[in-house]
């Protein structure tokens, strides 16, 4: 061990420290005695000049050999008696345990709460799928989120964009998102997008301030001016500029095609129908939170560059959804049609 003098700052914890020690101000040693750690800011041994160290040395002194821990004789002759190691050793748990798991407890908010699955919308599982109602994200769009627009019917999960006045805007529209979020692995969807100038057919992941993180997205988008080709795109803590088109053979709102992206730590991959159209490898362009699940069918009056000029036509416009998997690293496919089975 370093002598004490050259022992500098190890740990620089202030007298905040205090607050995650209260609830532990007492530990119980089994079999011995019950010993109170000091918590006062003013008192207590983190404040002084090493740190930690003084910490400990307090601990011990005015806390443990008051109270008969036979470690120390008055001589100073340090014993090695197994009933005085079994102490020190659960003074030391004790320890590492008032520090460490609050910071454990803090790091599994950012673990992913979702497991594999796959989901051939049967019926609509609403302890998976959350229906967003009665708000729009913004300006940019003219409709009004309904549930009215979101459904089961003849197999798949139907998002409608129909003329209806709901509040502020003169249409609705339809989208779902998931309960729980979902980090690194496979992602896969089924599904025909809709038709019309100025809609958005959208499969992605998102997460972001209304969930108390930053703005972290994966985007699969079908713009309703070309249906031929599909925008992959990704945001990192609210930067985007990620975009590439991809085309969709014979159109995006034609038939059902597959769409499916594999998000690693060091990797991000699109596929459309089973082909890499996209692969990302920048470690500063890959999202890091895990995130939410969402379908969403919307239009827009104002991103006509984008999405192409706005003109209902009259009828309902559909996005219908067959199928939906997640698959976490390491584990097996989940269907026979599914890309981790092609995947290395």
């Amino acid at each position: 061990m370093q002598p004490e003098e050259e022992v500098t700052d190890i740990v620089n914890v202030t007298a905040n420290v205090s607050s995650r020690i209260n609830p532990m101000r007492s530990i119980l040693l089994p079999g011995t005695v019950s010993v109170p750690i000091s918590f006062e800011p003013h008192t207590w041994p983190f404040n002084r000049a090493y740190g930690f160290f003084d910490c400990l040395r307090g601990l011990l002194r005015d806390t443990l050999f008051p109270v008969g821990v036979p470690c120390v004789s008055k001589s100073d002759t340090m014993t090695t008696s197994k009933n005085c190691m079994y102490r020190l050793g659960l003074v030391s748990i004790a320890l590492m345990s008032a520090f460490l798991m609050p910071q454990a407890a803090s790091a599994q908010d950012d673990q992913p709460t979702g497991g594999s699955f796959v989901d051939n919308f049967e019926h609509l599982d609403t302890s998976r799928w959350y229906i967003s109602d009665g708000w729009n994200n913004g300006p940019h769009q003219n409709c009004t989120w309904s549930r009215k627009q979101v459904g089961i019917k003849d197999g798949t999960l139907q998002l409608q964009f129909v003329q209806s006045k709901i509040g502020e805007r003169n249409y609705a529209c339809g989208e779902i998102q998931t309960t729980k979020r979902y980090g690194y692995g496979t992602y896969e969807a089924r599904y025909r997008t809709a038709t019309g100038p100025g809609l958005n057919s959208a499969f992605f992941t998102y997460i972001g301030p209304t969930d108390k993180k930053p703005h972290d997205e994966i985007d699969f988008e079908v713009l309703g001016k070309n249906s031929g080709q599909v925008q992959v795109n990704q945001y990192i803590s609210a930067k985007g500029g990620n975009e590439k088109l991809a085309p969709v053979p014979g159109g995006a709102d034609k038939g059902f095609n597959d769409y499916a992206f594999v998000w690693e730590k060091d990797r991000l991959r699109y596929y459309v129908n089973g082909k890499l159209v996209q692969e990302v490898t920048d470690p500063s362009k890959i999202p890091t939170n895990p995130q939410k699940i969402f379908f969403s069918l919307w239009g827009t009056d104002t991103l006509s560059g984008w999405m192409g000029k706005f003109a209902y036509s009259g009828e309902p416009a559909t996005m219908e959804i067959k199928r939906v998997a997640f698959t976490a690293p390491g584990e097996k496919c989940l269907f026979p049609e599914s890309i981790t089975c092609k995947l290395d």
